[in-house]
């Protein structure tokens, strides 16, 4: 398995093992689901990129991560995209180090877009960098 979709699968079971998201939300989902009624978080789309030096092979990942809030509610929560941001930018310690395909060597906060769309849901997405190290 590629060091990306170790990385996903990591972060989704760190974003669904969170009992406050998980408290907040009504699902995690790897990409849009089928169904599912906001408020929910996507794992979106993700690339990787060489990130290698001389004394060691790497990968850098950028990950998009979206909430998807229901028309209800007049703003976003950025309560729960805070929770979320956290998980994310603490990975180091909550994946696991006994993994021996790589080491993640930091987690990084990039950007955030919020839009209300026009079955006025709105989305806050925000992206990150994760840096990786093959063992």
């Amino acid at each position: 398995m590629s060091a990306e979709w170790e990385l996903r699968a990591a972060l989704l079971d760190a974003l669904r093992s969170n009992s406050a998201i998980m408290a907040r939300v009504n699902g995690v989902f790897d990409e849009r689901p089928i169904a599912a009624s906001a408020p929910y978080v996507e794992l979106l789309s993700s690339i990787s990129s060489d990130w290698s030096s001389k004394s060691f092979d790497g990968r850098e990942v950028r990950l998009s991560i979206a909430l998807i809030s229901s028309a209800q509610e007049n703003a976003p929560d950025v309560s729960t995209i805070d929770l979320i941001e956290q998980v994310v930018q603490n990975l180091p310690a909550n994946i696991p180090t006994d993994n021996p395909h790589y080491k993640i060597i930091n987690s990084i906060y990039i950007r955030a877009r919020t839009r209300h769309d026009a079955n006025n849901r709105w989305t806050i997405m925000s992206e990150f960098r994760v840096r990786l190290q093959h063992l």
